[in-house]
């Protein structure tokens, strides 16, 4: 196969989406994922011995939702056990 100068392999016809042509977001970074479900004092994880996957419920890993921020998604922290 050969590659001419016309080709493009880079991407480079694709958009920016981090572009500063583009749309400014109107919320507020503080707030952005303060209604997320996530987020919420009251959100639970499922306890690791009845989750569906298998790494959490045969004990191989752990998982501990870290602190609430809400100028990020919720994040969790998965731990290995061994």
């Amino acid at each position: 196969m050969n590659f001419h100068d016309s080709d493009d392999i880079s991407g480079s016809g694709s958009q920016n989406i981090n572009s500063p042509s583009g749309q400014a977001s109107t919320t507020p970074q503080s707030t952005a994922f303060s209604k997320s479900k996530f987020n919420q004092l009251s959100f639970k994880l499922e306890p690791d011995s009845k989750s569906t996957a298998y790494i959490f419920s045969a004990g191989l890993f752990t998982r501990t939702l870290l602190p609430i921020d809400l100028s990020k998604e919720r994040e969790v922290l998965i731990q290995c056990t061994m």
